[in-house]
């Protein structure tokens, strides 16, 4: 399938969110201080890279998923950001040495004052990604500031809002808009256009309802954490979705394509 129509992959590695790869417990948690926990990331890491590095759907290597944010994820990497940071960079070059022929990424919660930080400390990573909820604008000056700070192409690894607030129900219009003024921008600060010249795309959060998120997992149910951009100031983290997953009554199985699926489909096309 994916040779038959050029779909490539990110690949991605938590490097110790969630204490993924870090073989330790859930309670101790994922310390960038310990040396057997990096040990254990870097043979996760190996092992991803040596498994997929010569097969056509690789299309770059992600490291972590905004671990410099996620205290909830277990990860001490906030408290201890620099030597978080060296130790992606050591990382890098162990990508790069296993596997010379694909960009390696970082991903991140975006965060200006981290940006000198990057300069400094993750010369060999080739390309920094932000997980991003600004509003149905885009993404502000945050192309410009890093293109000031940093020379490396950006890439958006998370974006997107809920199609369903407490208000009105089903708000698939308000999801619209929102993606709709995301990826115009991440469209815009491509090189060659008007913006900064260092967007290289970004990935949509997320394709499928998550019916896991918040209450019964059985069920599809509202959010509980505040949103600035929904009328019920909610973050229905369960509507996400670019398509359902079921179709509201007892049909797990079936994918309703929401509007902005029909957005990306016309504009992808072109």
């Amino acid at each position: 399938m994916s040779i038959k129509y050029d779909i490539r992959f990110i690949l991605g590695n938590f490097i110790g969110s969630w204490t993924i790869g870090a073989g330790t417990t859930w309670e101790e948690g994922c310390d960038y201080t310990n040396a057997k926990h990096r040990e254990n990331i870097i043979k996760s890491v190996t092992a991803m890279v040596n498994d997929n590095k010569d097969e056509p759907y690789v299309l770059l290597w992600l490291l972590g998923n905004e671990n410099n944010i996620a205290t909830w994820s277990n990860c001490n990497a906030s408290k201890h950001y620099e030597e978080y940071l060296r130790f992606v960079n050591d990382l890098a070059k162990i990508v790069h040495k296993l596997d010379p022929n694909h960009p390696i990424a970082l991903c991140e919660g975006y965060k200006p004052a981290d940006l000198m930080k990057y300069k400094a400390l993750i010369p060999d990573v080739d390309i920094i990604g932000y997980n991003s909820y600004m509003g149905q604008w885009g993404f502000g000056n945050l192309w410009k500031l890093t293109s000031a700070e940093l020379d490396k192409p950006v890439f958006i690894s998370e974006y997107g809002i809920c199609s369903y607030d407490k208000v009105k129900g089903n708000n698939e219009k308000l999801q619209l808009a929102y993606h709709e003024g995301c990826w115009k921008d991440i469209d815009n600060n491509a090189s060659g256009k008007t913006g900064a010249g260092n967007s290289i795309g970004g990935c949509i959060f997320d394709y499928l309802d998550r019916w896991y998120m918040d209450g019964k997992p059985e069920m599809q149910n509202g959010g509980t954490k505040y949103c600035p951009y929904t009328q019920d100031h909610v973050w229905n983290e369960e509507y996400f979705g670019i398509t359902s997953m079921g179709d509201g009554k007892d049909n797990i199985f079936k994918r309703q394509l929401k509007e902005v699926y029909y957005f990306y489909k016309e504009n992808w096309n072109k």
